[in-house]
């Protein structure tokens, strides 16, 4: 067998790779070396030593019948997943099979399932990469159950991070860049108050939202990393988007041109669509609570005021009055339909610089979205942009444009949704993080002292209270654990 750290790079590039258990396709760098395909998120070159995970090729079957599709399936004999990968092109598709079959085909490599086995854990421990959701059929330490391996590591808490800089803050605590110093990953860190949650009767919304997080999939909606308790605060660890606040880049070009418009709205626009796929109303679309990535792409975050299961009551309509009101819809009973109103005064905020209805007096607000207010256009903004803001602005949800109205709309014609949901769509804006990626932050943030985080207050919380905190633990996908902190009662309580 080879040397399981062969650093001897034998084919290398680009491919997309679909997801274990959802049907997007993601952009990885593979590289080819040893007994192993690994992939990164990035390209080595960029600074990325630590791959996001790797395939054993040893014994594996590839399965090229789908090369008029420019597919690739790799069918490990060491995991019951199959991998499914997509090249660029006809002549990258020749090198990488050509390559991999090299592997595959080497009688000296990997004839031996014991052996493999020690080689493909002894590589895991090497580069502290557990599979990407992958299940050893040959068990042992390296088999999954549900979200975390049943082998852990280490327990997580505050500890495991240094915190880098403040990158945002509300009423319910702030946001942080922080380091897993374990893995010298970057995450960001969302610290939020315990007894702001208790204050604001926010523990089932709390919940919902690390719900969400957890479960749902997709490349436009933030994914959630690891959730962990102090006494005083519950964190959230969630990708670091360096791009900054598409409210930011709003605020900074005054109104977005037709391309950026288009753009981020069409990504957003499948991060909504992938929500009510799986019954979740968002409820609080604005610019604030969308982000860029390091590439550009739009990412839609903060699920505190999202519904779920809908189809659990009242006939898909949840009548809870939330979000921001310049972006509310008109109605008591809101379905789905809210989150395409809410859409539409966003594209409309994209190309004007400012939501269709103002006023300081709230009340006023509601009315002017109500009844009282009208659109106004200037002439010279296409007619397609006109016509797709004004059905999504309407004020009958029965007659509203709907997904699929959105989808086929002339306005976004010149979008390929396959392309754009696999990111092969290059971003109008990328960002440039050579130096500071925190530079699209704003600094009344990042100027704050990080130190004050690290003090703990003794709890004050009843048994039940501790209770609902400590169901919120929760690792995704790594070698590690969470251990809840002691429940001290308080006397008062």
């Amino acid at each position: 067998m080879s040397n399981v750290n062969d650093d001897v790079v034998k084919c290398s590039g680009f491919m997309t790779k679909k997801g274990a258990d959802v049907r997007f396709y993601l952009r990885r760098w593979f590289e080819i070396r040893g007994n192993f395909l690994f992939y990164y998120k990035n390209e080595r070159s960029s600074g990325e030593m630590k791959p996001k995970g790797f395939i054993p090729l040893s014994g594996a079957e590839i399965d090229t019948s789908r090369i008029s599709k420019l597919k690739i399936k790799i069918d490990s004999k060491f995991f019951t997943r199959t991998y499914e990968l997509k090249v660029d092109n006809a002549k990258d598709y020749e090198m990488w099979v050509k390559a991999m079959k090299a592997v595959t085909n080497d009688p000296n490599r990997g004839a031996d399932a014991v052996e493999a086995k020690k080689e493909i854990e002894k590589e895991s421990k090497n580069n502290k990469v557990l599979f990407d959701r992958q299940k050893s059929v040959q068990g042992g330490s390296l088999m999954k159950k549900g979200s975390t391996f049943i082998k852990r590591k280490k327990e997580i808490s505050l500890n495991d991070f240094e915190i880098l800089v403040v990158v945002g803050r509300g009423s319910f605590g702030k946001v942080m860049k922080v380091r897993d110093l374990d893995t010298g990953e970057i995450f960001a860190m969302k610290a939020i108050k315990k007894s702001t949650i208790l204050e604001s009767n926010m523990i089932e919304s709390t919940k919902n939202e690390q719900l969400i997080m957890r479960t749902i999939r997709h490349p436009f909606i933030v994914a959630l990393h690891y959730a962990f308790q102090t006494p005083e605060r519950l964190y959230l660890v969630q990708d670091f988007l360096s791009g900054g606040e598409l409210f930011w880049h709003l605020q900074q070009d005054q109104k977005f041109s037709m391309e950026k418009a288009r753009f981020y709205s069409a990504e957003i626009f499948m991060a909504i669509e992938h929500l009510h796929n799986n019954d979740i109303i968002y409820r609080d679309l604005k610019p604030e609570n969308i982000v860029l990535d390091q590439n550009g792409h739009a990412v839609l975050t903060d699920f505190g005021l999202s519904k779920t299961e809908l189809s659990s009551k009242h006939g898909n309509q949840t009548y809870t009055f939330c979000g921001t009101p310049e972006y509310l819809a008109p109605g008591a009973g809101h379905g789905k339909e809210v989150d395409w109103w809410s859409f539409g005064i966003m594209v409309y905020a994209f190309l004007m610089g400012h939501a269709p209805f103002y006023s300081d007096n709230t009340m006023k607000l509601y009315q002017m979205i109500m009844t009282t207010g009208r659109l106004a256009f200037p002439e010279t903004l296409a007619p397609e942009a006109k016509d797709l803001i004004t059905k999504l602005l309407d004020r009958d949800p029965e007659t509203r444009l709907n997904a699929a109205g959105i989808r086929n709309h002339p306005f976004y014609q010149s979008i390929d949704w396959d392309k754009l949901e696999l990111q092969e769509i290059t971003p109008p804006f990328i960002p440039d993080n050579s130096d500071n990626d925190t530079k699209y932050f704003d600094t009344m943030f990042t100027d704050e002292d990080v130190r004050s985080e690290s003090i703990v207050v003794a709890p004050s919380l009843s048994k039940k209270q501790h209770d609902d905190f400590d169901s919120m633990a929760y690792v995704r996908s790594r070698g590690k654990s969470v251990k809840p902190p002691p429940f001290n009662p308080s006397p008062s309580k």
